[in-house]
């Protein structure tokens, strides 16, 4: 008893001297145990739920990296700076539906509201810096009054013909006129009455009465001494074929004197008396 009660005396003084003591062996700090990480592949099939907030959070983080800017770095003391290349940040989509258009890139026609055509596809190979631009064609109203133009001019050149030989040939009627007037009248007055027929129109009448009255007028008022033409007027216009000519003729015989009047006109292209008042 007294042996048991010695030793546990000597144990006690052996502890307390012991925690007296500094100890020499440095004490390890208790890490707290982790648990266990779970498998991203056995939780997208299905054989982990629920899953941990660390898988959601490793979901996120990708699109967190993407959004950041590069680093750039900056150059070393000394060192010429590198070009940076232009930042392109995506556009914010705007609903542009009835919004006026935008500038278009370099090297694409404006597009212009209000027109019947699509701007070309920014695919689409741009024009040569050669290459003509087609013109636009001409409306068919300008060929269309070109053509009523030319009519007009033409027309005016057509009046403008028939009038000069209307002209023509009135002046020259008039001289061709008084020329068969005068020789007329000179076979007459030398009693030539075959000759002085010829100037007629053979629907005056016929030779033989002509004749016949010729010789009448000669023997009743004696032989033509002098005749004057006067008063040529025209009878009727138009074409060279219709033409006719009215001349007043002054005769004096050896016992008479009167004024006749002669129609003239072309037949087969010949000037004739066509009707007379008196030989």
């Amino acid at each position: 008893m007294q042996n048991s009660e010695h030793s546990s005396e000597e144990q006690a003084t052996t502890n307390q001297s012991a925690a007296n003591q500094p100890s020499s062996a440095p004490q390890v700090p208790q890490v707290p145990q982790q648990p266990p990480v779970p498998d991203h592949d056995a939780i997208r099939q299905g054989l982990v739920y629920p899953p941990p907030p660390s898988f959601y959070d490793q979901q996120h983080e990708p699109q967190k990296q993407q959004e950041q800017p590069p680093v750039v770095p900056s150059p070393a003391p000394g060192q010429p700076q590198s070009p940076q290349s232009p930042s392109y940040q995506q556009q914010p989509s705007v609903n542009t539906w009835g919004a006026p258009p935008a500038t278009p890139p370099p090297g694409y026609p404006r597009y212009e509201q209000g027109r019947g055509y699509l701007p070309p596809h920014p695919g689409g190979q741009p024009p040569f810096p050669g290459q003509p631009v087609p013109k636009q064609k001409r409306g068919g109203w300008f060929w269309a009054l070109w053509i009523v133009f030319t009519l007009v001019i033409l027309a005016s050149c057509g009046l403008c013909a028939w009038g000069f030989s209307s002209y023509y040939a009135s002046v020259s009627g008039v001289g061709n006129g008084t020329d068969v007037v005068n020789q007329y009248y000179g076979a007459l007055q030398s009693q030539d009455y075959a000759r002085a027929y010829s100037y007629l129109s053979t629907t005056t009448t016929s030779q033989n009465q002509f004749i016949q009255a010729a010789q009448q007028a000669d023997a009743q008022e004696g032989v033509v001494q002098s005749y004057t033409s006067k008063n040529l007027q025209v009878k009727s216009t138009g074409t060279a074929n219709n033409i006719q000519f009215v001349i007043d003729v002054d005769v004096a015989r050896q016992h008479k004197s009167y004024t006749t009047q002669l129609t003239l006109g072309l037949v087969n292209q010949h000037w004739k008396i066509l009707s007379y008042n008196q030989i």
